[in-house]
């Protein structure tokens, strides 16, 4: 097969187009014989009564004797027998059909002729009894050999047409075959190049955008493990550094207690940044909320301020909150994540004694949740970036986080088939909005407080 250029789908393709049209031909043949077969054996038998007219009629207008007029009278469409008694002649008769012929009239009788029962042509010349046959096969032949011959023609014909026309469609199937390979390979810059409309370039297109993806994916994996592989890096020197600090000198209080509390530091660092990437991992891998519990939203806000109290008190920060009660339904403790990272940076990123304000606000198909800070805001470069894993601005406190709490975040509110978004202008703060969409049919909501006021928590 390989020598006549054929691959499998190739020769599937010629050889399915060739039995359909072989039986597709058989079945209008049979069809079409079966059909007209009834008409054309009517016709037939209208031709042999005209014939024994004719031959009648040359019996009386000539002095011929039967045999000879029997004789001129042959053709291949009919097999003429004659029988010189009624008993001979192989049909049966009846009464009436006796009468008929005894008058010199044709009469139509049933006989039996290639396993059919066709109707003969049966009259009376001279002394002799005279019965027509037809030849079925005489009128059939002709157009079964032409229907094979169709049929043959149009296999051959159409074998060669279609396995044009696959090689054709197979070229740009070849070429997405390559690229796979090459994709396999792990070279993510290949594309497919396809113009028109129909299925294959559309499979082309989106093969390119699928490779643009693992492209992107497989960047996002290196810069996943070269910032993974940093972050731990650095606070791990760091121990290591201040312990052998300690092992090697002899050192006083003060700088004993200053180099173990370094330590201490890097190493809730560590813990930190390891919790994180669990969390992370743990978001990413998750397609769909499974745990869903009714909660009171705004009691869940209240209480992260109060787990971020050292935080915000070191700061002398002041909260203004309009938290009216809400029950909402879906993963407590995922949605807490959304709360502790953005509220953390919000006071990470505030100056002294500025000033937090949240809001809730119950809308008809969703609660929106906005937190706004006083800072020093996001420059617009850096705030189409915030939500990568483990990107940093450059600045003073990028030496505090990891980069990875805005990408919880983000994969969170994405569960929660929500949405999150930010505004920021530099010098004067920073506000991001969370959308989380009511479950329909599963939403069981309260609204107890609905004066709009502010509450303040002491700084």
């Amino acid at each position: 097969m390989r020598r006549l250029g054929f691959t499998s789908i190739r020769l599937k393709l010629v050889l399915i187009f060739m039995g359909i049209l072989i039986g597709s031909c058989q079945l209008a043949f049979t069809f079409a014989i079966n059909f007209y077969f009834d008409k054309v054996i009517k016709d037939m038998e209208t031709q042999l009564m005209t014939e024994s007219g004719l031959i009648k009629q040359l019996a009386e207008k000539t002095n011929l004797e039967a045999e000879e007029i029997i004789r001129l009278s042959r053709t291949s469409f009919y097999q003429t027998d004659a029988y010189y008694r009624v008993q001979d002649i192989p049909v049966t008769l009846d009464a009436k059909q006796l009468k008929l012929l005894q008058t010199g009239q044709s009469i139509y009788v049933s006989t039996q002729r290639e396993n059919r029962e066709i109707r003969a042509t049966l009259f009376r010349l001279r002394e002799q009894y005279v019965l027509l046959t037809p030849h079925v096969g005489a009128y059939f032949d002709p157009v079964a050999q032409m229907m094979v011959n169709t049929i043959i023609n149009c296999a051959i014909i159409g074998a060669v047409l279609i396995l044009i026309a696959v090689r054709q469609i197979m070229k740009p199937l070849k070429k997405l075959t390559e690229a796979t390979r090459e994709v396999a390979q792990g070279k993510f810059t290949v594309q497919v190049p396809y113009k028109g409309r129909d299925e294959v370039a559309l499979l082309a297109q989106y093969f390119n955008r699928m490779v643009q993806e693992l492209k992107h994916i497989e960047y996002l994996r290196k810069d996943f493990v070269s910032s993974v592989s940093h972050e731990f890096k650095t606070p791990i020197s760091s121990i290591h550094g201040f312990a052998q600090l300690i092992q090697a000198e002899s050192l006083p209080r003060d700088k004993f207690l200053e180099y173990t509390g370094v330590i201490i530091e890097e190493t809730e660092r560590l813990t930190k940044l390891s919790s994180n990437i669990l969390k992370l991992s743990r978001v990413e891998n998750q397609t769909m909320i499974t745990q869903r519990s009714s909660f009171a939203l705004d009691e869940q806000i209240r209480k992260t301020i109060l787990l971020l109290e050292k935080e915000w008190q070191q700061k002398e920060l002041d909260f203004e909150l309009e938290l009216p009660k809400t029950i909402y339904l879906g993963d407590e403790e995922l949605i807490q994540q959304i709360w502790i990272n953005l509220i953390s940076n919000a006071i990470k990123f505030s100056g002294y004694g500025s000033c937090i304000s949240i809001r809730l606000t119950s809308l008809e198909q969703s609660v929106r949740i906005s937190i706004e800070d006083e800072g020093s805001g996001i420059p617009e470069p850096v705030r189409e970036r915030i939500f990568e894993a483990f990107f940093q601005a450059e600045g003073s406190h990028a030496r505090e986080g990891n980069g990875l709490g805005l990408a919880i975040v983000k994969r969170v509110t994405e569960l929660c088939r929500g949405s999150i978004t930010v505004q920021s202008v530099e010098g004067e703060g920073t506000t991001f909005t969370v959308v989380l969409p009511w479950l329909e049919s599963e939403l069981n909501m309260e609204v107890m407080n609905t004066h709009k006021g502010h509450e303040s928590l002491p700084g």
